[in-house]
């Protein structure tokens, strides 16, 4: 009789175990499920937000693999780095800050022809600087 009665508390004790286990596993699903959820959808917008800047087919053109590595040099970012030239384009070309490409668009003219006159502070170029 004793051994059965052992029996019985032995099948109930494994069954007990094996149901707080699953109910264990169950609980950490649940929750690593939810990190990788959060993590995937961090990730997807910073993926968003990173091609606003930089489109996939451009990370692997070898312009851009040059200027990257330049702007690695100086440690900046690669914005950084692109910002910081046109702003040192527009000293060298007009000596005075805050020329930007679009404001020269409005001067150029198409091949054989002449562009527009520039202000009276830009037409005269004092020197180029490289930076």
């Amino acid at each position: 009789m004793a051994g059965r009665t052992s029996t019985s508390v032995g099948v109930g004790v494994t069954i007990t175990l094996l149901g707080i286990s699953t109910l264990a596993l169950f609980v950490l699903f649940g929750v690593y499920f939810g990190k990788y959820n959060a993590i995937k959808q961090d990730y997807d917008t910073k993926e968003k937000t990173n091609e606003q800047f930089i489109s996939s087919g451009e990370r692997n053109d070898a312009g851009m693999r040059a200027m990257q590595s330049e702007a690695q040099k100086e440690r900046k970012s690669l914005v950084g780095y692109l910002v910081a030239k046109t702003q040192g384009l527009s000293r060298s070309i007009a000596g005075v800050e805050g020329l930007s490409f679009k404001d020269l668009d409005e001067y150029v003219g198409a091949r054989a022809s002449r562009g527009g006159l520039l202000p009276r502070g830009w037409q005269k170029v004092d020197g180029l600087a490289v930076e």
